[in-house]
């Protein structure tokens, strides 16, 4: 039975290590015109304003995955929660969007590839999303991003780390493992806490 392909972004799952997860979601900001969207589960990276950004494919790092933001909004005068950043016009060059980012190195997170299947031989391997696939918000703002298949690779510079397959057929109704668009763990390959290098 093939498996659908319905990407639902980054979800967080467990820490790596084995330890209590926090989910070490921490605060960042988006700068108030920034003109890209951003979805509930998307990865984001950080830029050298010290603000983040939509991740796409062949980006460098990862500074984590995009679980929402609030600022002050101009119609209704109340600072107001959002489950994605739908680039809105007209805010102040004064407004603060803060934004809050899963970003433990640690973390695993479960996404689905497209194409495949990810197989237990490409456990250890590296992979990139799908081109595309971040940056659009449904209408409740969640992530339809994906993992490319055909990025499979030892490739240093890929931002995503493949750590295990989901087994479980329960997992979703009418899911099979061994199928292409099978739903993988991966941890953040290419993390700015773990990358020695400073952002520039």
């Amino acid at each position: 039975m093939a498996n659908i392909l319905a990407p639902g972004g980054f979800s967080n799952s467990r820490l790596l290590k084995g330890s209590a997860p926090n989910y070490a979601t921490r605060d960042a900001y988006i700068a108030y015109n920034y003109g890209t969207k951003i979805a509930y589960g998307d990865p984001v990276y950080l830029t050298t304003s010290g603000t983040i950004a939509l991740y796409a494919k062949g980006g460098t790092t990862i500074h984590g995955v995009f679980r929402g933001c609030n600022y002050l909004d101009p119609a209704s005068k109340r600072l107001q929660w959002y489950n994605s950043w739908m680039a809105p016009g007209g805010l102040a060059s004064t407004t603060q969007v803060e934004a809050k980012v899963d970003l433990d190195p640690d973390m695993v997170f479960i996404c689905q590839a497209s194409g495949g299947p990810v197989t237990q031989a490409n456990v250890g391997q590296n992979i990139d999303i799908l081109s595309g696939s971040s940056g659009q918000p449904t209408y409740a703002g969640m992530s339809v991003c994906a993992l490319d298949a055909t990025t499979i690779a030892d490739t240093a510079t890929l931002p995503f780390r493949i750590v295990g397959l989901v087994q479980e057929p329960g997992f979703v109704v009418g899911y099979n493992p061994s199928a292409a668009n099978n739903l993988i763990q991966v941890v953040m390959n290419t993390s700015d806490i773990t990358t020695r290098t400073g952002q520039s």
